[in-house]
């Protein structure tokens, strides 16, 4: 459940935060994630079968506990990420750009207009008033 939980909401992070770079970070996320998966099976057989007294439980204790030390950090980049993103020049570069085209956007959807009210908007309203 942690796996799934940290993969989800990393995939969810980069996609919404680095925007036409997300292929990128999502596709090193799964580069490590196979990697980390790879070594995993190098250290499970030792630490079920090493383990004195009852190795089921401990070594599934030990894991547990593992798996919620790494999804602490997810809800604290959740919380955080306004600030974390401020202090990236990257990241407001980003902001920068994405408000840029859609300011662009919005100007060729409704040419002419400029602003909240347009020159268009503002003619329209004082004939009617």
């Amino acid at each position: 459940m942690a796996n799934y939980a940290i993969y989800q909401s990393s995939i969810d992070y980069q996609t919404a935060a680095y925007g036409p770079y997300a292929s990128s970070a999502t596709g090193g996320n799964d580069l490590a994630r196979d990697a980390l998966a790879g070594i995993a099976s190098l250290y499970s057989t030792p630490l079920y079968s090493n383990i004195p007294g009852r190795p089921l439980q401990y070594a599934s204790t030990i894991l547990a506990c593992l798996a919620f030390l790494v999804t602490l950090p997810i809800y604290i980049v959740y919380w955080k990420g306004p600030q974390i993103r401020a202090n990236s020049k990257f990241a407001q570069s980003l902001d920068q750009s994405r408000q840029q085209r859609d300011e662009k956007r919005r100007k060729s959807v409704h040419p002419g207009v400029e602003g909240p009210l347009g020159e268009k908007e503002q003619r329209v309203h004082r004939e009617n008033a």
